[in-house]
C-alpha cells in the first residue's frame, strides 16, 4: 500500500499518455490464462489499479487472478492481483484489480512519480500562471514572445499561460490576421529554451490602453511537452497544490 491518493488518467488524451512516457512508462500488459494482453493503466489507487484492456476476447470475471506487467525504464515489474469488479466501455474491459504482490520500493516510487506528475497536469489544467514580477522570475519565461509569419512577426505580451492556453496582448494590426493557426516563438532561462508552438486563436477583443490601440487575444495551445513539463515543475514547487497534498499526507 502506497500514499492514499490517486488520479484518473484518460489514456486517450495525448498529453496525459506524454506525461506518463516523460516518467519512464514504457509499456503495461495482462498475463491471463497464459497469454499476454495489450492493457491501459487509467487510475492508482491505495492497493489497487484501474486498468484498460484492449480487443481482449477472454472470459474473465470478479476474483480471477491476473499478473499485471508494467515496464518502467527499461525495467520489467510483474504485479499479481485478483479482479474486483470490471465493465465494458468503448469496446475495452475495464478493471479495478486488487494488487496482492508486495511492491517494491523502487515501482512505489515510480507510482509516486506518476501520481505527482499527473495530480498537478488534471488539477490544474486550467489554472493560469499570471505574469507578474514574481512569477516571471519564478517561471523563468521571457514576458515578450512572437507569432511568427514567413515574412513579419508579431510582438506580443503575455498576460497569463496555462497548459492549453495562452493569453496575451498585441499590436492592432493583428486584428486584421486571418489563419486558421498561428506559431509562437516563447523563450525561457536558466536553462535557455526557444520554444515554437502552434495555436489557434479563441478569443481577440480590440482595446486600447494609454491611448494606443491593441488587442487582447486567448489562444489555444497544441500539446508540446516541453511546456507541459516547465509549467508541472513550477506548479509542482509554487502551486499551493503541493501543501494541500502534504497536510493530507
Amino acid at each position: 500500500m502506497w500514499i492514499d491518493r490517486h488520479f484518473t488518467v484518460t489514456y486517450r488524451e495525448d498529453a496525459v499518455n506524454q506525461i506518463l512516457k516523460n516518467c519512464g512508462l514504457e509499456d503495461t500488459t495482462v498475463l491471463f490464462k497464459g497469454k499476454n494482453h495489450i492493457c491501459s493503466l487509467y487510475n492508482v489507487k491505495n492497493d489497487s489499479l484501474e486498468i484498460g484492456l484492449e480487443r481482449f476476447k477472454e472470459t474473465i470475471k470478479s476474483k480471477d487472478e491476473i499478473t499485471f506487467v508494467i515496464c518502467i525504464r527499461g525495467k520489467r515489474f510483474s504485479i499479481r492481483a485478483s479482479v474486483t469488479s470490471l465493465k465494458i466501455e468503448g469496446g475495452k474491459v475495464i478493471c479495478d484489480i486488487h494488487i496482492i504482490s508486495t511492491l517494491p520500493l523502487e515501482l512505489r516510487t515510480h507510482f509516486e512519480d506518476m501520481m505527482d506528475a499527473l495530480e498537478v497536469i488534471n488539477a490544474r489544467k486550467y489554472d493560469r500562471i499570471y505574469c507578474n514580477e514574481e512569477t516571471l522570475k519564478n517561471f523563468n519565461i521571457e514576458p515578450r514572445f512572437r507569432i511568427l509569419f514567413p515574412e513579419k512577426e508579431y510582438i506580443c505580451y503575455i498576460k497569463n499561460i496555462s497548459i492549453d492556453g495562452i493569453s496575451f496582448v498585441t499590436t492592432a494590426d493583428f486584428m486584421n490576421e486571418t489563419s486558421e493557426k498561428y506559431i509562437l516563438a516563447i523563450n525561457f532561462n536558466e536553462p535557455s529554451e526557444n520554444l515554437h508552438i502552434a495555436g489557434k486563436i479563441v478569443r481577440r477583443v480590440e482595446n486600447e490602453t494609454g491611448g494606443i490601440k491593441i488587442v487582447e487575444c486567448g489562444m489555444k495551445l497544441e500539446d508540446n511537452i516541453y511546456l507541459n513539463k516547465r509549467i508541472m515543475e513550477y506548479l509542482k514547487k509554487y502551486s499551493i497544490l503541493k501543501s494541500k497534498i502534504k497536510r493530507q499526507l
